[in-house]
Protein backbone atom coordinates (compact mmCIF):
# COMPACT_ATOMS: atom_id res chain seq x y z
CA UNK A 1 0.00 0.00 0.00
CA UNK A 2 1.46 3.62 -0.97
CA UNK A 3 2.64 6.10 1.61
CA UNK A 4 -1.10 7.24 2.74
CA UNK A 5 -1.65 10.56 4.86
CA UNK A 6 -3.64 9.33 8.13
CA UNK A 7 -6.75 11.17 7.14
CA UNK A 8 -6.95 9.30 3.99
CA UNK A 9 -5.91 5.83 5.54
CA UNK A 10 -8.94 6.42 8.28
CA UNK A 11 -11.79 7.89 5.48
CA UNK A 12 -10.69 4.75 3.64
CA UNK A 13 -11.28 2.36 6.78
CA UNK A 14 -14.21 4.47 7.89
CA UNK A 15 -15.36 3.12 4.36
CA UNK A 16 -14.41 -0.76 5.39
CA UNK A 17 -11.05 -0.85 4.30
CA UNK A 18 -9.36 -3.19 6.60
CA UNK A 19 -6.19 -2.73 4.80
CA UNK A 20 -6.36 0.78 5.40
CA UNK A 21 -6.86 0.20 9.33
CA UNK A 22 -3.92 -2.29 8.81
CA UNK A 23 -1.32 0.37 7.67
CA UNK A 24 -2.55 2.72 10.61
CA UNK A 25 -1.37 -0.29 13.02
CA UNK A 26 1.54 -0.94 11.51
CA UNK A 27 2.37 2.51 11.93
CA UNK A 28 1.75 3.36 14.93
CA UNK A 29 2.07 0.09 16.82
CA UNK A 30 5.46 0.23 18.36
CA UNK A 31 4.23 3.92 19.58
CA UNK A 32 1.78 2.52 21.17
CA UNK A 33 3.83 -0.74 23.16
CA UNK A 34 6.41 1.10 24.11
CA UNK A 35 3.60 3.75 25.61
CA UNK A 36 2.34 0.56 27.77
CA UNK A 37 5.87 -0.71 28.36
CA UNK A 38 7.16 2.15 30.04
CA UNK A 39 4.22 2.68 32.08
CA UNK A 40 3.82 -1.11 33.10
CA UNK A 41 6.92 -2.74 33.17
CA UNK A 42 5.93 -5.75 31.66
CA UNK A 43 6.07 -6.90 28.27
CA UNK A 44 2.90 -8.97 28.70
CA UNK A 45 1.07 -6.19 29.95
CA UNK A 46 1.88 -3.88 27.38
CA UNK A 47 1.25 -6.04 24.34
CA UNK A 48 -2.34 -6.70 26.11
CA UNK A 49 -3.09 -3.45 26.44
CA UNK A 50 -1.55 -2.39 22.86
CA UNK A 51 -3.97 -5.06 21.39
CA UNK A 52 -7.04 -3.92 23.16
CA UNK A 53 -6.32 -0.39 22.32
CA UNK A 54 -6.20 -0.87 18.83
CA UNK A 55 -9.33 -3.00 18.58
CA UNK A 56 -11.40 0.15 20.80
CA UNK A 57 -10.04 2.01 17.70
CA UNK A 58 -11.16 -0.17 15.06
CA UNK A 59 -14.69 -0.49 16.53
CA UNK A 60 -14.91 3.00 17.25
CA UNK A 61 -13.63 4.44 14.41
CA UNK A 62 -17.09 5.71 12.86
CA UNK A 63 -17.25 8.30 16.08
CA UNK A 64 -14.07 9.88 14.47
CA UNK A 65 -15.34 13.17 12.50
CA UNK A 66 -13.88 13.70 9.48
CA UNK A 67 -11.86 16.94 10.62
CA UNK A 68 -10.56 15.46 13.25
CA UNK A 69 -9.19 12.20 10.90
CA UNK A 70 -5.38 13.98 10.39
CA UNK A 71 -5.00 13.74 13.94
CA UNK A 72 -5.44 9.63 14.42
CA UNK A 73 -2.20 9.96 16.27
CA UNK A 74 -3.87 11.85 19.10
CA UNK A 75 -7.24 10.35 19.22
CA UNK A 76 -5.22 6.65 19.10
CA UNK A 77 -3.25 7.84 22.48
CA UNK A 78 -6.46 9.04 24.50
CA UNK A 79 -8.04 5.83 23.94
CA UNK A 80 -4.69 4.29 24.59
CA UNK A 81 -4.81 6.36 28.04
CA UNK A 82 -8.06 5.94 28.93
CA UNK A 83 -6.87 1.87 28.29
CA UNK A 84 -4.27 1.97 30.97
CA UNK A 85 -6.14 3.98 33.49
CA UNK A 86 -9.33 1.18 32.93
CA UNK A 87 -6.55 -1.61 33.40
CA UNK A 88 -5.19 0.38 36.46
CA UNK A 89 -8.46 0.99 37.85
CA UNK A 90 -9.56 -2.50 37.66
CA UNK A 91 -6.02 -3.86 39.08
CA UNK A 92 -5.69 -1.49 41.58
CA UNK A 93 -2.00 -1.75 41.38
CA UNK A 94 0.88 -0.02 39.79
CA UNK A 95 3.63 -3.10 37.89
CA UNK A 96 7.08 -2.34 39.02
CA UNK A 97 9.22 -1.18 35.58
CA UNK A 98 11.25 -4.81 35.28
CA UNK A 99 13.42 -5.26 32.61
CA UNK A 100 13.43 -2.11 30.09
CA UNK A 101 16.52 -3.55 28.81
CA UNK A 102 14.42 -5.57 26.58
CA UNK A 103 12.59 -2.34 24.62
CA UNK A 104 14.04 -1.53 21.15
CA UNK A 105 17.74 -1.03 20.89
CA UNK A 106 19.65 0.80 17.78
CA UNK A 107 22.79 -0.02 18.89
CA UNK A 108 24.95 -3.07 17.23
CA UNK A 109 28.35 -3.02 19.43
CA UNK A 110 27.18 -5.44 22.30
CA UNK A 111 29.14 -2.81 24.67
CA UNK A 112 27.31 -0.29 23.70
CA UNK A 113 23.80 -2.09 23.82
CA UNK A 114 24.19 -2.84 27.64
CA UNK A 115 25.44 0.76 28.45
CA UNK A 116 22.56 1.46 26.81
CA UNK A 117 20.06 -0.98 28.54
CA UNK A 118 21.63 0.31 31.93
CA UNK A 119 21.21 3.93 30.79
CA UNK A 120 17.67 2.90 29.70
CA UNK A 121 16.89 1.55 33.49
CA UNK A 122 18.30 4.15 35.51
CA UNK A 123 15.83 6.78 33.93
CA UNK A 124 12.82 4.37 33.40
CA UNK A 125 13.46 3.73 37.04
CA UNK A 126 13.53 7.44 37.87
CA UNK A 127 10.60 8.28 35.78
CA UNK A 128 8.82 5.29 38.35
CA UNK A 129 9.61 7.55 40.98
CA UNK A 130 7.85 10.43 39.82
CA UNK A 131 4.36 11.41 40.27
CA UNK A 132 1.49 10.47 37.79
CA UNK A 133 1.09 13.72 35.83
CA UNK A 134 4.81 14.74 35.58
CA UNK A 135 5.77 10.55 34.44
CA UNK A 136 2.54 11.45 31.15
CA UNK A 137 4.18 14.70 30.26
CA UNK A 138 7.88 13.13 29.64
CA UNK A 139 6.26 10.00 28.27
CA UNK A 140 4.23 11.91 25.56
CA UNK A 141 6.73 15.03 24.97
CA UNK A 142 9.79 12.90 24.80
CA UNK A 143 9.20 9.09 24.19
CA UNK A 144 6.61 9.84 21.79
CA UNK A 145 7.42 13.53 20.43
CA UNK A 146 3.96 15.24 21.01
CA UNK A 147 4.00 18.99 20.90
CA UNK A 148 2.75 21.02 24.07
CA UNK A 149 -0.23 21.20 22.47
CA UNK A 150 -1.29 18.22 21.67
CA UNK A 151 -0.15 16.51 25.12
CA UNK A 152 -2.39 19.37 26.83
CA UNK A 153 -5.24 18.04 24.40
CA UNK A 154 -4.42 14.32 26.06
CA UNK A 155 -3.89 15.23 29.47
CA UNK A 156 -6.85 17.60 29.39
CA UNK A 157 -4.76 20.88 30.45
CA UNK A 158 -3.58 23.78 29.01
CA UNK A 159 -0.61 23.95 26.59
CA UNK A 160 1.18 26.33 29.21
CA UNK A 161 0.41 23.98 31.73
CA UNK A 162 1.91 21.57 30.23
CA UNK A 163 5.33 23.82 29.56
CA UNK A 164 4.98 24.11 33.61
CA UNK A 165 4.98 19.95 33.82
CA UNK A 166 7.85 19.36 32.05
CA UNK A 167 9.92 21.80 33.68
CA UNK A 168 9.05 20.66 36.95
CA UNK A 169 9.29 17.55 35.69
CA UNK A 170 12.90 17.45 34.11
CA UNK A 171 14.08 18.79 37.33
CA UNK A 172 13.18 16.65 39.24
CA UNK A 173 14.22 13.76 36.77
CA UNK A 174 17.72 15.22 37.22
CA UNK A 175 17.51 15.63 40.53
CA UNK A 176 16.59 11.61 40.74
CA UNK A 177 19.63 10.96 38.38
CA UNK A 178 22.02 12.48 40.07
CA UNK A 179 21.17 10.60 43.08
CA UNK A 180 21.55 7.55 41.99
CA UNK A 181 24.72 8.88 40.01
CA UNK A 182 26.25 9.98 43.86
Amino acid sequence: MARYADADLVRQAQAGNADAFGELYERYLTDVYKFFFYRTGSRPQAEDLTEDTFFKAWRHLQRLKPEEAGNFRLWLFRIARNTLIDHYRTRREEAPLEALGEGPVEATDVEERVFHMQDQERVAQALQRLPERLRDVIIYRFLHNFSHEETARLMGLKPNHVRVLQYRALKQLRQLLAEEAV
